[in-house]
């Protein structure tokens, strides 16, 4: 028979068959900050709800950037984009003239049995001759755990004798009203990406952090269910 595994999505398998916790479900260990834990207060039994929403958005916007790096024409139209989702794209777009950067790894997933964890890098582009790790955020805020989550995966860039000048976090939901550039980053209306070429504070939090994770998941396996690929229906009638 014919069948198809499903793995759990927090974890990533490896070359020769290892499982390991995806960057961001570690850094779920890593406190969000009073902010944040404020606003679920305020908002809730919606809280789940308005996460799931905003899950759905940052992955269809994600999408949406990917292909239009490839060079495929976007539409308001056949797409079926609510606003919100629009707009980000919009400054994505924004930003992308601004900038004008040459995109050299997009969406690229790793996984690695020395460091014991995988994740999916958003891109890696250059920008005015510096190479940097760009990760898009739809997020509200930017947090302390997006450097670390930025720092690992400059690790797993690493391992594969791949090197980046800084790791950056394109921020679509940033407050600023105007384009301008310096040391530091870029920014226009609605966006700002943001640099940093020492990570080294980072990657450490991150391994402590980890450290936590295990800790408190020291017995957890990953489920993996493996189910028929096929569904014919048969007939026991004569």
């Amino acid at each position: 028979m014919d069948t198809i595994t499903f793995v759990d999505p927090r974890y990533y398998e490896s070359a020769i068959g290892n499982y390991w916790p995806r960057v961001t479900t570690i850094l779920e260990a890593y406190p969000k900050g009073e902010g944040f834990y404020s606003w679920l207060k305020a908002t809730g039994k919606n809280a789940d709800d308005m996460l799931t929403t905003a899950g759905e958005v940052g992955t269809k916007v994600h999408w949406g950037t990917q292909e239009y790096d490839s060079g495929t024409t976007l539409s308001w139209v056949s797409n079926s984009w609510n606003k919100d989702e629009w707009a980000l794209l919009c400054k994505y777009a924004d930003f992308c003239s601004y900038t004008n950067p040459e995109i050299l790894l997009t969406e690229s997933s790793m996984v690695s049995d020395v460091l014991q964890y995988g994740g999916t890098l958003d891109r890696v582009v250059n920008i005015d001759g510096v190479k940097i790790l760009m990760d898009i955020k739809t997020s509200n805020y930017i947090y302390s755990q997006h450097w670390c989550q930025v720092a690992a995966y400059r690790q797993l860039l690493l391992e594969q004798d791949i090197k980046v000048d800084a790791v950056g976090i394109l921020h679509l939901k940033a407050k600023t009203r105007k384009q301008s550039k310096s040391d530091s980053g870029y920014q226009g209306k609605g966006w700002t990406l943001d640099i940093k070429y020492d990570t080294s504070d980072d990657i450490q939090i991150f391994n402590k952090v980890y450290d936590l994770w295990r800790h408190e998941n020291k017995d957890h396996v990953p489920g993996v269910k493996t189910l028929p690929s096929i569904l014919q229906k048969t007939s026991n009638h004569e």
